[in-house]
């Protein structure tokens, strides 16, 4: 699962969609996954007292993108 401040929730089933191109985060059908792997997720954002809400964004390599 992956986070963006300005995109949202992304969740993506790798072994059968490797390029990323179906993001199943609005499916109803991964909503408790969602929940389960969001809350996983701000535990540790919490835990480790990492910034991210107030990182900028940035693309795979840490290009800082300009919205």
């Amino acid at each position: 699962m992956n986070r963006h401040l300005h995109r949202g929730d992304e969740l993506y089933d790798l072994k059968n969609d490797p390029d990323e191109l179906r993001n199943l985060a609005g499916d109803p059908a991964y909503a408790e996954v969602i929940t389960d792997l969001g809350a996983k997720l701000d535990q540790w954002i919490q835990e480790h007292d990492d910034p991210f809400y107030t990182q900028s964004i940035t693309d795979r390599h840490g290009k800082s993108l300009a919205l």
